[in-house]
């Protein structure tokens, strides 16, 4: 744009100090600098999408308020109180301003104090004006004198409630040299502001400014509460220079046009009907009519009709702008006519606009005008499923396009042109809906009936990018004449579609697929769309041996691609037939060569189909597509047609394209977004829920339609072995398919250059039988009489034998139960109820594993009815809350009762700083008994420990799916049962280990006496270097259950050597009184009598108990070898006192 300063020269007490700043330099530290909470700002590069978005704007870098911030102030200095203030602004996307969520620009303030200007507590003298939240969301500018503050102008914009859009706009505020002030805004960012809004009002109280400012008012911060700022301006007036331009005509009817102009026109020039002529006999309109809502469209009448298909042209003059800018004189060609159907297309659909790639996050339908003639859409109908919607006036101009969407989206999508926008514009489903568009006499035009297929792109059809019509000419190609957009910004409303081609549709159908659906029932995969009519004709089909034709046919998609056929006939099972398809062509007349296709109808049996490949880490990519997959082959000697069949993933599950899978065949599963990127793999089928694999291992199952599981799998990332393929790109692959029961021992990581062998014969292919007996892992609690036996792998149900299963020798087991459908556990059925005192049940060494390998030995074990724990029943025994490198940390609990537990009903879990109890974990996610006297270790990771440790009772371990963090420094660990109730807790801290230890890396603090107060320090010291640092599941190294004497003071044992060497490392003090209330003072002193430590001051004491030392001294160091002085003295409130002194000896080995 041309502008001219006006420079009020003949009024000297008007002082301009002009500043301009764009933030491109991208700093607002100088020129000019700004001050205030500077922190609370930023220049950056304007975000196009989600919260905070400006979507609007195609300018460079941009100031913005921080997300999440608060009240904030931010000023510069200036000293302009007439002429002009100008910028761009915008809240962020989802903002919901409100009265007390709003901003406001300080135009003149003679106060910089920020507390001043602030909302609720202003106290300056100038103008602002303010997005208010509490005058219905519009602009208002306000005077504000000291504390009070007044309105001069109520915009009454925006007109809609709430500005919720980021909607970015540009702003204007003029004060003339008599002090008259005018609003000027715009929905658009970084453009000049021409539309006042609001009347103007003089105000001349305050004629001296000493800065300008932003200011937001946010109190409930948040990622989309933020204003950006931009094109700022503060000086004298520009004046503007540019005269308006036609932009186009519109051909409302045969006598009616609309005058489209560049700008704002001024309403008596734009309503002169001189001002029109249109030749052809036509001459000058008999009335123009400004429109009310858009000042830059004028509405013209004639009184002649125009004749159809003739070209007339219409001469523009004297029209000027609200600046008496004029025109050029202009001729525009125009023409009327009928439209036919096809003239108008339907081009391009933005169903899913989210995740956004780089258009505004509004759905959108493209219309493309096929015709050289422009066309008004005044009238129109337009149809998406159910939902029926009247076009209002607009043109498409000849071989142009516009763009159908909402109001909301009118700003943003007016940049890649002409927009129409519809009222409650119609949702457009992101997996398929019918589009139809009617001229305005119901003449039908163009309709599409899209579905998700229609991308063609498994990532795309994810959201972000339109489909596409690729030859605008093919209107009977459907699905084969649209794809997923390429442009970069994934679409193209208003310009040629990226993927536009000559598509004439010449290529012939064919079968891709026949799945034997039943024993009477097949069903055929079609390319592409075919004729309904013929591909439901019966003699369009015959099946070999007798079978003849088929008795109905019905259609089972909704695109016209696959069909069933029902026979009067049963398949034989294994047996091999022919069917011979043909007279059946595509919707564009190209025929089906005919082609006789071989099938087999076949009921798989147990591991059949297998699964033999899992892709769940895929990043970073070594050399296939970065997404997850599982790999399924057909290890039978028959065709096998998977129908209704399901993928499950722990508890998620998801129905498998219905196939047909040869013998040998290798297909890849994988998200139906990532079908494209490995169809080149192989044999490809899409499913919804391949995202759900975990990188830690979770159970995969392939289930047929009678709920059959033909093969299962429970994979960890253990099974890497250790290999830094773990860290992702690397796939599991499964060895020998002949071996479908062991777990870990038959799969290993690829061994592919690529990372993986999806479609093909997998790497590390070899001959791996199983030959590892199984192991009852534990035994658990089921019901009053029943108990459930556990093994470490999948057992064969027909080893399972009642009578190989013995409770005191005697029929006590009436039955044995194999549980579906992992075969990892039996249910023992009792004749009687169980006991609550332990008994215990024999099983037989015949129980075999999928593989036939048979138990080594039989083996006992003990159950009960488990009871529900009280506090101190169950005691934290041991803890190693600071493992070695990458081991792990484990909680050992003992049971001190003389009742049988249930590990599934207790939890684990820690405090917070300020005692809430916070990370409640499960310790077991099954039935798992826990004997009267017995240690049970709790841990994520039971290989790990057992291969740090010493462990002479592994099966006294429980690995929880998850564990409570605890910290290597203190922490709390707290034992509670299934409804909440403590059982135990345990404040630790890393001080508590053995002071003279070089590391406390992998070294547990161990209990010292089951029956002493849990958190006494005394009752707690670091395992012994002897055992390895740690007893996990037996006796601590350190336990001492001193028994109190007939004394009422002693020591136990007299010497000992504090050496952590696990043998008399501590000496125990122990106390037993007639009564309680004394209070304790505990000291040891040298043979000298000097004090060595202190280690009781003040200790309230009970009736009887217990203290400990490890040797060390109040200076942190061992003790000396020699003798030592225990003095122990006791006194109550009446003035009562004993004193024992006690000899010790601190010893060492020689």
């Amino acid at each position: 744009m041309r502008f001219l300063l006006s420079v009020f020269i003949f009024l000297p007490f008007v002082l301009f100090a002009q500043i301009t700043e764009s933030f491109d330099d991208g700093n607002f530290t100088a020129n000019p600098v700004w001050s205030g909470d500077v922190s609370f700002f930023e220049i950056v590069n304007p975000p196009v999408s989600g919260d905070g978005s400006l979507a609007s704007s195609n300018d460079g870098q941009v100031l913005r308020s921080f997300p999440m911030a608060g009240d904030a102030v931010l000023l510069t200095s200036s000293t302009n109180s007439y002429g002009e203030w100008r910028f761009s602004i915008a809240d962020g996307y989802n903002w919901a301003v409100s009265s007390t969520n709003d901003f406001k620009i300080i135009l003149m303030t003679d106060n910089s104090t920020t507390a001043d200007l602030l909302h609720g507590s202003q106290n300056f003298n100038g103008y602002y004006l303010k997005f208010d939240g509490a005058t219905s969301d519009q602009f208002v500018l306000y005077r504000q004198s000291g504390t009070v503050s007044t309105p001069l102008i109520v915009t009454g914009y925006p007109t809609d409630v709430d500005g919720t859009s980021s909607i970015g706009r540009s702003i204007k505020v003029k004060r003339s040299a008599v002090g008259e002030w005018a609003v000027f805004i715009e929905d658009e960012f970084d453009v000049e502001a021409t539309t006042q809004r609001g009347s103007t009002v003089i105000d001349n109280s305050h004629t001296t400014s000493q800065f300008f400012g932003i200011v937001t008012n946010i109190t409930n911060p948040g990622a989309a509460r933020l204003v950006y700022f931009d094109n700022l301006y503060i000086g004298p007036e520009i004046e503007d220079t540019v005269k308006p331009e036609l932009s186009y005509l519109s051909v409302i009817s045969d006598t009616q046009l609309d005058v489209h102009f560049s700008e704002t026109v001024e309403q008596t020039t734009a309503e002169t009907t001189t001002n029109y002529f249109v030749n052809n006999s036509i001459g000058n309109p008999v009335s123009a009519t400004l429109d009310i809502t858009d000042n830059s469209i004028v509405h013209l009448t004639f009184s002649t009709s125009f004749t159809l298909g003739l070209m007339n042209t219409m001469t523009i003059q004297n029209i000027t702008d609200l600046n008496s800018n004029i025109i050029n004189p202009v001729d525009e060609d125009f023409m009327y006519f009928i439209i036919s159907p096809y003239d108008i297309v339907i081009n391009e659909i933005m169903a899913d606009p989210s995740p956004v790639i780089g258009l505004p996050e509004f759905e959108f339908i493209e219309l493309h005008n096929t015709t050289p003639i422009e066309i008004n859409l005044a009238g129109w109908m337009l149809t998406v499923g159910s939902t029926i919607k009247t076009l209002n006036t607009a043109a498409i101009p000849a071989n142009g396009y516009i763009i159908l969407c909402h109001p909301d989206a009118e700003s943003l999508l007016s940049d890649f042109g002409t927009v129409l926008t519809v009222e409650s514009f119609p949702a457009l489903t992101n997996a398929g809906t019918t589009i139809k568009i009617e001229d305005n006499l119901g003449q039908f035009i163009d309709q599409v009936a899209y579905t998700l297929s229609w991308y063609g792109d498994g990532t795309k059809d994810d959201g972000g990018y339109t489909i596409e019509r690729i030859d605008p000419e093919n209107t009977c190609s459907g699905i084969g004449n649209w794809t997923a957009s390429v442009n970069t910004a994934g679409g193209t409303p208003g310009i040629q579609n990226s993927v536009f081609a000559s598509n004439t549709d010449n290529t012939v159908p064919f079968i891709i697929d026949l799945v034997v659906v039943n024993s009477i029932q097949l069903r055929v995969y079609f390319s592409e769309p075919v004729s309904v009519a013929e591909a439901t004709t019966l003699s369009s089909y015959l099946v070999s041996d007798g079978f003849g034709n088929p008795y109905l046919i019905n259609m089972y998609d909704s695109e016209n691609k696959v069909y069933n056929m029902f026979f009067d006939s049963v398949f034989t099972s294994g047996s091999t037939y022919t069917l011979s398809v043909g007279g059946i062509s595509d919707d564009c007349l190209n025929p089906l060569t005919h082609v006789d296709i071989e099938f087999q109808f076949y009921i798989p049996a147990t591991h059949d189909l297998l699964i033999c490949e899992i892709m769940a880490d895929p990043d970073p990519v070594v050399g296939l597509p970065g997404a997850e997959y599982v790999e399924i082959t057909n290890n039978s000697v028959y065709d096998i047609s998977m129908v209704n069949w399901t993928f499950m993933a722990n508890d998620y599950s998801d129905m498998i394209p219905d196939m047909r899978i040869l013998p040998g065949e290798h297909i890849i599963l994988c998200d139906v977004d990532d079908t494209a990127a490995f169809s080149s793999f192989g044999k490809t089928r899409g499913i919804s829920g391949m995202s759900e694999l975990t990188n830690s291992g979770m159970t995969l199952a392939l289930v047929d339609e009678t709920d059959r599981s033909i093969h299962r799998i429970t994979y960890s990332d253990d099974w890497f072995a250790g290999s830094f393929k773990a860290d992702g790109g690397w796939s599991l692959e499964m060895i020998d398919p002949d071996n479908p029961c062991t777990g870990e021992d038959n799969w290993k990581p690829s061994v592919s250059t690529t990372g993986g062998t999806p479609g093909v014969v997998n790497s590390v292919d070899a001959d791996n039988p199983d030959v590892t007996p199984p192991e009852i892992s534990h035994v658990g609690y089921y019901s009053t009489s029943i108990v459930e036996v556990f093994f470490n792998e999948r057992i064969d149900p027909a080893s399972i034998n009642p009578d190989y299963y013995f409770v005191r020798g005697s029929d006590f087991v009436i039955d044995v139960i194999p549980v579906e459908p992992e075969y990892l556990s039996v249910l023992v059925y009792f004749i009687d109820y169980i006991s609550y005192e332990q008994d215990y049940l024999d099983i037989l060494d015949t129980i075999t594993d999928c593989s036939g390998n048979q138990l080594i030995t039989s083996e006992s074990f003990g159950f009960a009815v488990p009871v529900d724990p009280a506090p101190f029943d169950i005691v934290i025994n041991e803890v190693l809350f600071d493992p070695l490198g990458d081991g792990s940390d484990y909680i050992e609990i003992y049971n001190r009762s003389s009742n049988t537990f249930d590990l599934k009903d207790l939890r684990l879990a820690t405090r917070d700083e300020t005692g809430i109890i916070e990370s409640v974990k499960e310790v077991s996610s099954e039935s798992f008994l826990m004997a009267p006297g017995s240690y049970m270790v709790i841990t994520e990771d039971i290989v790990n420990v057992q291969t740090q440790y010493y462990t002479p009772a592994p099966k006294l371990f429980v690995e929880a799916v998850s564990m409570p963090s605890y910290s290597n420094e203190s922490g709390e660990v707290v034992l509670m049962d299934k409804t909440g109730e403590v059982l135990d807790d345990f404040i630790y801290n890393a001080d508590m280990h053995y002071e003279l230890l070089s590391s406390v890396d992998g070294v547990s603090i161990e209990r010292i006496d089951f029956d002493v107060e849990t958190n006494s320090e005394m009752n707690w010291h670091s395992a012994a270097q002897t055992v390895g640092f740690g007893t996990p599941a037996y006796k601590n190294s350190v336990y001492n259950d001193q028994v109190i004497g007939n004394e009422l003071v002693n020591v136990s044992p007299e010497v000992f050597s504090p050496d952590n060497d696990g043998y008399e490392d501590i000496l125990t003090i122990s106390y037993k009184f007639g009564q309680a209330g004394y209070v304790a003072n505990v000291k040891i002193f040298d043979a000298k009598g000097r004090l060595v430590i202190e280690l009781v001051k003040g200790d309230l004491l009970g009736t009887e108990g217990t203290y400990t030392w490890d040797g060390i001294d109040r200076f942190d160091e061992k003790a000396r070898i020699g003798a030592y002085i225990l003095y122990f003295e006791v006194f109550d409130l009446k003035g009562n006192t004993n004193k024992y002194k006690l000899p010790v000896i601190v010893a060492s080995k020689l």
